[in-house]
């Protein structure tokens, strides 16, 4: 199978570029042809190429050095493009100088195929792996800048705050209880950035839907880091065994391994269920629950914060208008009330849903109104739909047929609740058939 990646070959040589682009097309996807330097940098920047084999041999010192200065200028880009040179023989101390300049490797010609093609796959290789570590470091920055914990200014999340300091002072394993989407894992990454732990991994799974060798692979990407295991009673005994075991030893051993390996990890578990529920219910090893005994929490749900809610909704608001680059003044008074009366069986993660689809309806620089919520039908089929599953028409077809449902199909009375005018729904309602 050929390697999903992009090949550009730099040869002078009409006979070696083609022998070299015949070779590479049998093991790569893509290969293409440049030798100008401004040219290759301009196809480095517009496409995405993953490795660069450039010709160096047979050039004057003149020449050499602008391949030099073309390494350095590619690496400059910042792109993770990997060069591999190609230099002829008795040139080893200038092929030394382009690997200082920048080069993945070189190979002296006349070269060996199959050396070259290991060559060129180890280069490959390299560029995934740096990629991957960019896009880790990347993670952790979001993780640090997006500030994706606010909570609210009731009496309870000031018990929110208060307790990621205190968990976050210590490596004691942590258990959190709470609604579906009440803000467990916001709470446990909270607590990972405060702790010693914070510029490490913090990696999260669901103990209810690993898939094979998933719980070890996880746990071995997160030495050093937080461990954050949602539905912690339905990891199976073996995996309640094992995790008794790393979190004692600090140390992964498996058959998946062929030796142990560093698994220096703080636990942070998540259920629906309380802490003494938990350890009636055997479906926790008695050692395993004990670990929580001094550090558990009830994550409040937001019915039980209603003061909570505007502020909430005020900041899913500003993050949507962003995503959406729209301008929308805020919320009219009847849409606050609904906000508070409403029964958010699905907390902050319903909340931020209705939010969303309120600033996608809302035409721009206007308020949100009651209608643009469509928290009917939230509570009748939507709360498990995801966003992306309903277009914006399927939503405010959605939105003004529960409006006419609730004004007994009165069109001014609907228009007023949706905040549009009587002619606009009337046209729009024709066009969805909402009139039969």
């Amino acid at each position: 199978m050929k390697i999903k990646g992009t090949v550009l070959v730099a040869d002078r040589n009409k006979g070696l570029l083609t022998a070299l682009v015949l070779l590479l097309q049998k093991e790569f996807s893509n290969v293409i042809t440049e030798f100008e330097h401004d040219k290759i940098i301009r196809i480095a920047k517009e496409k995405s190429v993953d490795i660069i084999v450039l010709d160096t041999g047979n050039n004057s010192a003149a020449e050499q050095q602008g391949h030099l200065n073309l390494i350095r200028e590619i690496n400059g880009l910042g792109l993770n493009i990997q060069i591999v040179t190609l230099t002829n023989f008795g040139q080893n101390s200038f092929a030394m100088e382009t690997v200082n300049s920048g080069a993945f490797d070189f190979i002296i010609k006349p070269w060996n195929n199959e050396k070259l093609l290991v060559t060129l796959k180890n280069a490959y290789r390299m560029r995934q792996y740096i990629s991957a570590l960019n896009q880790i470091e990347a993670l952790k920055e979001s993780f640090k800048s997006e500030n994706p914990f606010y909570w609210g200014i009731s009496d309870s999340t000031k018990g929110i705050f208060e307790a990621a300091q205190k968990f976050s002072q210590s490596d004691e394993p942590v258990l959190l209880s709470g609604e579906k989407g009440c803000g467990k894992e916001l709470l446990a990454q909270q607590i990972h950035n405060l702790s010693s732990r914070g510029k490490s991994m913090f990696i999260k799974m669901d103990g209810g839907s690993l898939l094979e060798g998933e719980f070890e692979r996880k746990i071995s990407m997160a030495d050093g880091g937080t461990v954050y295991i949602e539905n912690i009673e339905s990891l199976s005994v073996s995996e309640q065994k094992l995790l008794i075991k790393i979190l004692k030893n600090k140390i992964l051993s498996s058959l998946q391994y062929s030796t142990s390996i560093n698994a220096n990890i703080r636990l942070i578990a998540g259920s629906y269920s309380s802490y003494s529920n938990l350890h009636s219910s055997g479906k926790i090893d008695n050692e395993l629950i004990g670990l929580f005994r001094k550090n558990y929490m009830k994550v409040p749900s937001l019915n039980e914060r209603k003061e909570d809610i505007i502020p909430l909704a005020t900041v899913f608001l500003n993050k949507y208008c962003r995503k959406y680059g729209k301008e929308i003044e805020g919320f009219s008074e009847l849409a606050k009330e609904v906000l508070l009366e409403y029964k958010w069986v699905g907390n902050t993660s319903e909340l931020s849903l209705a939010i969303e689809r309120a600033v996608i309806l809302t035409p721009h620089k206007g308020i949100i109104q009651p209608g643009f919520l469509l928290l009917s039908t939230l509570s009748d089929d939507a709360s498990a739909q995801s966003i992306n599953t309903l277009t914006i028409e399927q939503m405010e077809k959605k939105m003004m047929r529960a409006a006419l449902k609730k004004n007994k199909g009165n069109i001014t009375l609907a228009a007023d609740q949706l905040g549009i005018t009587r002619q606009t729904l009337y046209n729009k309602g024709k066009k969805y058939n909402l009139f039969k």
